[in-house]
């Protein structure tokens, strides 16, 4: 809608939404509220959308633009520094290798770079995220994801939950 890429790629500024709401968990203490943020980030993007508020996107110069998605990905990175300091580094570095030096072909090179990764992974006994998190959260497998939450399972949508979690939803929402 607002220009982007083709429909079904997860764009990569999907990823930088992580770092909002890692600060909204560490300020509330708890994920309960991340689908109202969601759900309301969304609503926010429809709003803009409906009200033909995307034409002031070109008001905004391309330097302002650049420095913002900079300054979200040095925090993503930041957040990120540990897993590139350790042994683990050899692996991302391959795989950020495969992505951006493989030609597009039919197959996308995101895809085969984390193929291989997952295939050289044991070869250098890397932990998992299934050996540095809780054994009964992968017992089952993918019947241990979660189902879509229901509309019954939301928390009450008030005054106080919605000044919660409105500065994180505009933000992510800007993103």
């Amino acid at each position: 809608i607002i220009g982007g890429m083709r429909p079904g790629v997860i764009a990569g500024t999907a990823a930088v939404t992580a770092v909002p709401l890692g600060v909204f968990v560490a300020d509330q203490g708890s994920d309960a509220l991340i689908p109202v943020v969601v759900i309301v980030a969304a609503l926010l993007e429809g709003l803009v959308v409906i009200f033909q508020l995307t034409r002031f996107i070109e008001l905004i110069s391309p330097a302002v633009l650049a420095g913002f998605l900079n300054a979200l990905s040095l925090l993503l990175l930041f957040s990120q520094v540990k897993a590139l300091t350790s042994p683990e580094a050899t692996i991302v570095a391959l795989l950020c290798a495969t992505i951006s030096f493989l030609p597009s072909s039919s197959i996308p090179s995101s895809l085969l770079g984390l193929t291989l990764a997952s295939a050289i992974s044991p070869l250098f006994d890397l932990p998992t995220l299934g050996s540095t998190t809780n054994p009964d959260l992968f017992q089952f497998g993918i019947n241990a994801i979660p189902p879509f939450l229901s509309i019954d399972q939301l928390p009450a949508l008030s005054t106080s939950t919605l000044s919660t979690v409105l500065p994180t939803s505009f933000t992510i929402s800007l993103i």
